[in-house]
């Protein structure tokens, strides 16, 4: 049984890195702010999510992005991916012509709440950093 899904794997993780290949869409621009967004919902909102595109496959540009932050006075943030939430139609959906939304947890020092992030991992637009954080130098 444990081969079996380790085999499943291993065939997932080749078929996805091949679509990826074939894929004719271009990449994506840098998945890394360089700005801080002035809408408070942006990266808030499942309205208004962080698009951070396929680059990278999708969940490497999210964790690139998300590794970029810092909390408000510089500190370092812990972030964990919740799950998908959210469906909503795009001509870059991988299958159906619609994706999901991922949403992360975003913690650091001095934070009595976590922060909850939209990430589209399908569409791109220059990420931005959201209120109330910052990004590294």
């Amino acid at each position: 049984m444990r081969i079996r899904v380790m085999v499943g794997t291993l065939i997932l993780a080749v078929v996805g890195n091949v679509a990826g290949a074939l894929d004719p869409r271009p990449s994506e621009g840098d998945p890394v702010p360089k700005a801080v967004s002035a809408d408070k919902t942006y990266g808030y909102s499942e309205s208004n999510p962080v698009r951070v595109g396929r680059l990278n496959g999708g969940p490497r540009a999210a964790e690139l992005f998300l590794s970029s932050l810092r909390g408000p006075e510089g500190q370092p943030i812990k972030f964990k991916r919740l799950g998908s939430c959210c469906f909503f139609e795009t001509p870059n959906a991988w299958v159906g012509g619609e994706a999901p939304l991922d949403t992360y947890e975003v913690r650091y020092k001095g934070l009595k709440e976590p922060l909850i992030l939209y990430v589209d991992m399908y569409d791109y637009e220059q990420p931005s950093v959201p209120v109330g954080l910052t990004r590294s130098k």
